[in-house]
């Protein structure tokens, strides 16, 4: 016990003499009283210009103009890892199929469809419903045939 407060007391000496140093490497250095003077000087990253040199550059080996919003939302580095996943899906510079979105989000209704029929919900409150909630407007056989598809696979 007698040798821990030692080891704390020394502690605090380090400490309460080093206030003022950053580092090791600083060692009987003190910093000005200002402090943080700095940030007034603060300069930028440069990532934005990395970011329009990597779009000039993917402009420039003949990128199609209709990747570069996906470049941007994504970011590159992201852009580039999906785009080696796709290129090596595809054999000799074929092109790969990209079914529309479209299909995704019909399933997901579909989806929210039968939950809601299989919870006891009719054809047309399952329509109010995703109208309100959801923003979608159906026709009611819109509903019955994802209704009827679910039946049809069990």
């Amino acid at each position: 016990m007698k040798a821990r407060n030692e080891d704390i007391a020394k502690l605090k000496t380090q400490i309460s003499e080093g206030m003022g140093m950053v580092g090791a490497r600083h060692k009987g250095d003190h910093l000005s009283g200002g402090g943080g003077g700095y940030q007034d000087n603060c300069i930028s990253s440069g990532l934005s210009v990395q970011k329009n040199r990597a779009l000039d550059e993917l402009r420039e080996i003949g990128l199609s103009a209709k990747w570069l919003p996906l470049v941007e939302k994504i970011g590159i580095e992201s852009f580039i890892a999906v785009w080696h996943h796709l290129d090596a899906m595809t054999d000799s510079g074929k092109s790969l199929y990209v079914p529309c979105i479209s299909r995704y989000h019909s399933y997901q209704r579909n989806l929210v469809i039968r939950s809601l029929s299989e919870a006891g919900y009719d054809n047309k409150a399952i329509q109010k419903y995703l109208k309100r909630e959801l923003k979608i407007k159906v026709h009611v056989r819109t509903i019955e045939r994802a209704i009827a598809a679910k039946e049809d696979k069990s």
